[in-house]
């Protein structure tokens, strides 16, 4: 089952490596996109648009 933070965590590392991408595309370097990438997601991760852990449920 699909939930919204697995959607909304998808969104963010494809846009993450779409930015990779595009700059990869400017300096034709794979150096570029594996930094790139590791830097927008892992400081996506830290402001937590990117949530690994589900939060505790309310009773």
């Amino acid at each position: 089952m699909t939930t919204a933070r697995h959607k909304l965590n998808a969104a963010y590392i494809h846009g993450a490596l779409l930015i990779a991408a595009l700059l990869t595309a400017v300096t034709e370097s794979w150096t570029v996109f594996i930094l790139s990438a590791s830097v927008l997601t892992a400081t996506s991760i830290l402001s937590g648009e990117i949530r690994l852990k589900s939060r505790p449920r309310r009773k």
